[in-house]
């Protein structure tokens, strides 16, 4: 699964090489261990220390944060970044999120044969076009 998802990381990062030339891409979790460092780092990942990554997110932001806590998720959703991959959102009781979320559309990510329980309710939430 790991080596499924690193490859689907570089396919993605590479894809927004295209359209976004100096985009730098940066990764946050205490939990990161010595292995998921040098994987983020061969793909070109800038690995930053909690919580310097939080200063980071803007509005032009694509967030990867499957699993968040809520007082993270307020604390990123406040800088309204136009893409998330993450929640379920929908249900969280907040009046930040439920502010981002009355401006967004989104997709649920499909069920993996293999494993039906990866990315398990996870959706794309992305800025709706007026």
């Amino acid at each position: 699964m790991e080596d499924r998802l690193g490859l689907l990381m570089s396919a993605f990062l590479h894809s927004l090489e295209k359209y976004y030339p100096s985009n730098t891409t940066y990764a946050q979790d205490p939990v990161f261990n010595q292995l998921d460092r040098s994987l983020l780092n061969s793909l070109g990942i800038i690995v930053l220390d909690h919580p310097d990554g939080f200063a980071k997110v803007s509005n032009r932001s694509f967030l990867y944060c499957p699993g968040a806590e809520r007082t993270h998720l307020e604390q990123l959703l406040s800088s309204d970044p136009p893409l998330l991959f993450g929640g379920p959102l929908e249900g969280i009781e907040s009046e930040v999120v439920g502010r981002y979320l009355g401006s967004r559309g989104s997709v649920r990510v499909p069920t993996f044969g293999s494993n039906e329980h990866a990315f398990w309710n996870m959706r794309l939430y992305f800025l709706k076009k007026d």
